[in-house]
């Protein structure tokens, strides 16, 4: 659990860090952006196998 909270705060952080290069002025613009590049991960991810 702590190593998962630990990744979750880097993201964030790196996020915080991006997020003005996108021309981000409201929550929702960051949302919208978090949701646009959390799509583009999760499409070149590699796909774990659940066997």
């Amino acid at each position: 659990m702590r190593t998962r909270q630990q990744l979750l705060r880097t993201l964030v952080k790196d996020l915080e860090h991006h997020l003005p290069l996108h021309g981000c002025r409201t929550p929702e613009e960051a949302l919208a952006v978090m949701r646009s590049m959390a799509g583009k991960w999760a499409s070149t991810s590699p796909r774990r196998s659940t066997a």
